[in-house]
């Protein structure tokens, strides 16, 4: 969580598509844990567009 939220520290590298913060995405929708879920709905209230575009992948 914290690698997704704190882009300037964790990944300062990104670019606009961020492929490290949809591996997040994908990682914490593999643990599938009551926290993991609290996390991704977190992220996906940022609005941030590529939080939403991993999400697609799983509708």
């Amino acid at each position: 969580m914290k690698i997704a939220q704190m882009a300037e520290i964790y990944r300062p590298f990104d670019d606009e598509m961020e492929s490290t913060l949809r591996k997040c995405i994908h990682a914490l929708m593999g643990i599938q844990t009551t926290k993991a879920h609290k996390a991704i709905k977190s992220l996906s209230n940022t609005g941030n567009k590529n939080v939403k575009y991993a999400l697609e992948n799983y509708k």
